[in-house]
């Protein structure tokens, strides 16, 4: 998929929105208040693993969102977080539309895609950018094409890099306000002269 594409989509749900706040929908799934968004994928080499890692040690400040169809591998997971006593700081969510997917876009502190698994997937990096929250990304091509200066990129995913990466995102408020800027200028790039005419009704 494009990201021109996945923008389409993105902006779609934004209008046929049912008008469910956010804040209905993090109670109706029990997000926390601070949360990194993941989404399960047996392509990711172990990317959700590494979040786990960081928070049995510590060093993530924020709970654990991670989105995705059950699956056997998404059954491990499970296991791992109750086996390491995280279970009370990570929240797996299995059913959900696409426009609550983008509420749980909207309401993330930040997203976590460092595996180079996820180089070719472009969907939730626009949700990301459209969401206007830090991405944390592998650093391939496809994501610096998509997402430019809005993310920080990881080449070879190690503890020590992502806790300090997550970390920066999750305190630094002068650099979320410049991740949002950038957001804004990569978003106005996909806009349809449909979706100026929108505006100015």
């Amino acid at each position: 998929m494009t990201a021109v594409k996945a923008a389409g989509q993105v902006r779609q749900r934004m209008r046929c929105a049912t008008g469910e706040s956010d804040e209905v929908i993090r109670r109706k799934f029990m997000l926390p208040e601070r949360y990194i968004l993941t989404l399960m994928t047996v392509e990711t080499l172990g990317q959700e693993r590494m979040l786990l890692d960081l928070m049995a040690g510590g060093r993530l400040g924020a709970d654990l969102v991670l989105c995705g169809r059950r699956s056997f591998y998404a059954d491990m997971l499970l296991r791992t977080a109750r086996d390491r006593r995280l279970a009370l700081r990570t929240n797996f969510i299995y059913e959900y539309s696409p426009e609550e997917l983008s509420a749980f876009f909207r309401m993330a502190d930040g997203l976590g895609l460092p595996a180079p698994g996820n180089g070719g997937r472009v969907q939730p990096v626009v949700e990301a950018l459209y969401a206007g929250i830090p991405a944390v990304l592998s650093d391939t091509r496809r994501n610096r094409l998509t997402a430019g200066d809005a993310a920080r990129y990881i080449a070879c995913p190690e503890l020590d890099e992502l806790a300090d990466t997550l970390d920066a995102i999750l305190s630094d408020s002068g650099l979320r306000r410049q991740v949002q800027g950038c957001c804004l200028r990569r978003v106005e790039r996909w806009k349809t002269p449909d979706d100026n005419l929108r505006t100015k009704e």
